[in-house]
């Protein structure tokens, strides 16, 4: 269907008139505060704190040196009201992440920060740490005088490179990545020389995605890196607060039980072509 120009003129007019005549209607005041989330907003009393901890929590099965990459960090909620000095960080908590439902195999991560100053409450796995394709691990965070906090979840195969999909030319480079259902988000890299390229995609049907890159710069060579996400970082990553309304207010969003915050798990391709 075609519009015509004065179609097109009717719909540009109601497109610019629309928002102003509802500002005249409701208000100034009243458009911003709606723009910005005021009407939304809880009403904020010393009543009606609930304590309990906010994490941020990653599984993934590399590491950088000595260090595993997987970390939960670890904050407590604190009272919008009444409370000017208590820490935002949990350094003291008990963090273990476990596996199995009969042999239940039970990772401690701990805080090897604690004590230092200042304190930093990333936890990390105490020994060696691996989380395989698949399986799904269970969160228990524990602190003294704040409720416990579990979370789940199922780790995303390793993202595949088709085989026979890579075609490669001096300015553009093309590919399909393979991913198995529990992966909801990917994150590609392409690192060439000085060239530095990134797209974030939505899975394809079936767990076939078709990836393409160009440059005005010579790409024949060098490497690709693929992140899988599974749903809870997928969730987490689309839904975060990166428009321009970023003032905006915002509910609480948390894919854990017991307190506030993200657990998930991601899985990784790196090659170099």
């Amino acid at each position: 269907m075609q519009l015509s120009f004065r179609d097109m003129s009717k719909l540009l007019r109601t497109t610019v008139y629309l928002p102003a005549l509802l500002m005249l209607w409701a208000g100034c005041d009243r458009m911003v505060d709606w723009y910005i989330g005021i009407p939304l907003q809880p009403s904020f009393s010393e009543k009606s704190f609930e304590p309990g901890m906010n994490i941020f929590g990653v599984l993934r099965p590399d590491s950088t040196g000595a260090s595993n990459n997987s970390f939960v960090y670890v904050q407590q909620v604190l009272p919008a009201v009444g409370d000017t000095t208590t820490a935002w960080e949990v350094t003291d908590a008990t963090v273990e992440v476990a596996i199995g439902t009969e042999d239940i195999i039970v990772f401690p991560f701990v805080n090897p920060q604690q004590d230092s100053l200042p304190g930093q409450a990333y936890y990390r796995p105490e020994t060696n740490f691996t989380p395989q394709a698949g399986e799904v691990y269970q969160l228990y965070c524990h602190a003294e005088g704040l409720p416990v906090l579990e979370a789940e979840t199922r780790v995303p195969a390793p993202p595949q490179i088709g085989e026979g999909s890579l075609v490669t030319e001096a300015h553009a480079v093309s590919f399909t990545v393979l991913t198995d259902s529990v992966c909801h988000l990917l994150d590609v890299y392409l690192v060439s020389g000085n060239v530095y390229k990134t797209m974030r995609l939505v899975p394809g049907d079936q767990g076939t995605t078709t990836v393409t890159f160009s440059s005005t710069a010579d790409i024949l060579h060098g490497t690709i890196m693929i992140y899988g996400y599974d749903r809870h970082l997928a969730s987490y990553y689309v839904t975060s607060n990166v428009s321009v309304n970023f003032n905006k207010f915002r509910k609480p969003y948390s894919t854990v039980r017991g307190g506030y915050g993200v657990f998930g798990s991601l899985n990784m391709l790196i090659a170099s072509y």
